[in-house]
């Protein structure tokens, strides 16, 4: 069979170096074709879509030059095909060898949409497997769709969005939120995440992060807006704007320090810069830096990072807010604190036989509370309104309060009156009616024999159900002017005989339980509250 002519030998040259140099003839012929086509021409590795090569004419109508678009991948370029074109593309070509006057927006450098027609080529080129892709057709922005988001980047934005609603964490938000913009926008070197103080005109930054790495916040001083009204922060600030600076170096406004962060031979030279809104009211400044000289597009790369800015802004309020009810709360909790253990301390100056007498109870009464499986909340009311039982004895006189002997009836009437007292004071201050439970009803029994209102059984809130159980103990259990301290054994026996009596028979057995349990007799009962010849834990004193 007589071989084609490209096939010949010549001496000293081998079949590779004839397929070699016709792979070059072909390859240039390819060149000049798509240099001379009036048409947008590119040409993409199949698997990774980085771009071989490109004509003038897509160069022009992307405005990215060829030498920062060659050997760059299409998911990195801030314009161009697209990712999800391509994919489009590769999907409608399955095993086909070309695909005509397929419909595609194209992204531009500027932020554009660009309406057009492709037709494609599967090619090898250089060995690779590649994509020949045309633009024919009229090459117009599309007005009927805005700013250029693709559908990957909008969802993007989406789960971000989703991840800052369910945040409440300031630090949490901001490394999201710059984490965020590393995503969006591939080559930051550099984001600021500032805050703006309306009463002082200041912006503070509160995140900053260099290549990944955390920055020095020290190392980044106050903004006042008295001394750098013309900055780019602050023209941002005034006008609620996004703001692109192509370069950083020449458009730096008069005093305003230059970005100190540089590798060797490459310094930061574009930025952009997007307020953070909620409620119409900029509450701060998101910012981002690029080595790249006009890195940044107006349209769509601040369309993207002010949707992720104003999500965040929402989350970093509702975080503030958060924090601030938090740090009222604890600030309304120390003053409540403080209130009752004045109160109490008060009390126990008067009365000096009640002394320690609150402390115990209030150990004992939470102890009693968790094992009645109350939550946090309501051990939290128990232990308040334990400690405050006795508040309303404050009305008592001294006469009566303070008498070594034991009561008449008539002064018993009086005394009985304490929880009344308890209830007049306590209940006109707002929080305190909650803590009522104790001082106004631990007096009330089982049987409706109590005072000062005769509610029998489960009217009788549980706070007090379980506070005159341990109130009781204590009291027979220790010394007062009038008497001597009851036996371990005979306080037992005395809270077993009242028991569906004076107390609800539950209580009793989990209160005798908590304390080690007794089965009568003369024998001392031993448990975390009692120890030879000590029956009181060194916690209760």
């Amino acid at each position: 069979m007589k071989r084609p002519p490209y096939f010949r030998r010549k001496t000293g040259t081998s079949a590779a170096s004839y397929y070699e140099q016709a792979l070059h003839h072909t390859r240039q012929a390819l060149l000049r074709l798509i240099e001379s086509v009036p048409a947008a021409v590119c040409i993409l590795d199949r698997r990774d879509f980085t771009y071989l090569e490109a004509n003038p004419w897509y160069c022009d109508l992307i405005g990215i030059p060829r030498s920062l678009l060659i050997h760059q991948s299409e998911n990195s370029l801030p314009a161009g095909l697209g990712e999800n074109n391509l994919k489009k593309i590769l999907a409608r070509l399955g095993g086909e060898r070309s695909l005509h006057g397929l419909e595609l927006f194209i992204f531009n450098q500027q932020g554009r949409l660009i309406r057009s027609y492709a037709n494609i080529e599967a090619i090898l080129f250089n060995g690779r497997a590649a994509l020949l892709i045309t633009l024919t057709g009229e090459q117009r922005e599309d007005p009927r769709l805005l700013w250029g988001l693709n559908e990957s980047k909008l969802a993007a934005v989406g789960e971000v969005g989703r991840a800052l609603a369910q945040l409440d964490d300031l630090t949490e938000i901001y490394r999201r939120l710059s984490a965020a913009v590393v995503q969006l926008l591939p080559d930051v070197c550099t984001v600021y995440i500032s805050l703006y103080e309306g009463e002082t005109q200041e912006l503070i930054c509160a995140y900053g992060e260099h290549e990944g790495e955390p920055v020095d916040l020290n190392r980044v001083p106050r903004l006042s807006r008295l001394t750098h009204p013309d900055s780019h922060q602050f023209k941002v600030i005034q006008s609620a704007k996004p703001l692109v600076i192509d370069d950083l170096l020449a458009q730096a406004p008069p005093g305003t320090a230059r970005l100190g962060f540089v590798r060797p031979g490459r310094a930061v030279r574009s930025g952009v810069y997007v307020p953070m809104l909620t409620r119409g009211q900029v509450i701060g400044l998101v910012q981002a830096h690029s080595y790249r000289p006009a890195r940044f597009r107006m349209a769509t790369d601040t369309a993207l990072l002010s949707l992720v800015a104003n999500t965040a802004a929402v989350a970093i309020q509702n975080a503030q807010l958060t924090r601030s009810l938090e740090q009222s709360n604890q600030d309304l909790n120390q003053t409540y604190e403080a209130t009752i253990d004045g109160w109490t301390r008060a009390l126990e100056l008067r009365d000096f036989t009640t002394e320690r007498h609150s402390n115990r109870v209030v150990d004992l009464t939470v102890e009693m509370g968790k094992r009645m499986g109350l939550n946090h909340a309501e051990l939290v009311k128990l232990r308040r309104g334990a400690q405050l039982h006795d508040i309303g004895k404050i009305g008592i006189p001294d006469a009566i309060l303070l008498k070594p002997g034991p009561l008449d009836e008539s002064e018993w009437k009086v005394m009985r009156r304490h929880p009344l007292y308890a209830y007049e004071l306590l209940s006109p201050i707002p929080h305190f009616y909650d803590l009522l439970d104790i001082p106004y009803c631990h007096h009330e029994k089982w049987d409706g024999s109590g005072y000062p209102r005769r509610l029998r059984g489960e009217e009788i809130p549980l706070g007090a159900r379980i506070f005159a159980v341990v109130d009781v103990w204590d009291a027979l259990s220790s010394n007062r002017p009038y008497r001597s301290a009851w036996q371990p054994h005979q306080v037992v026996d005395y809270l077993r005989y009242q028991s569906n009596r004076h107390f609800q028979a539950e209580v009793v057995e989990a209160f005798l339980d908590l304390i080690g349990g007794y089965s009568g007799g003369s024998a001392a009962p031993r448990g975390p509250f009692f120890t030879p010849g000590r029956f009181y834990s060194t916690r209760l004193g």
